[in-house]
């Protein structure tokens, strides 16, 4: 299994979350995969 920390995921529109959103479809042909997105909150404490 793989987790994938982002600050930015779809829905998104900007170049990280698509990415982001890009590598999960991939890489879950082969792997479980769970995206956490955090807030900026989130990622200080």
């Amino acid at each position: 299994m793989l987790l994938i920390y982002t600050g930015s995921y779809p829905d998104d529109k900007c170049g990280v979350g698509d990415y982001v959103y890009n590598l999960n479809q991939e890489i879950k042909k082969n792997y479980t995969v769970n995206v956490v997105k955090l807030s900026l909150f989130e990622l200080i404490y």
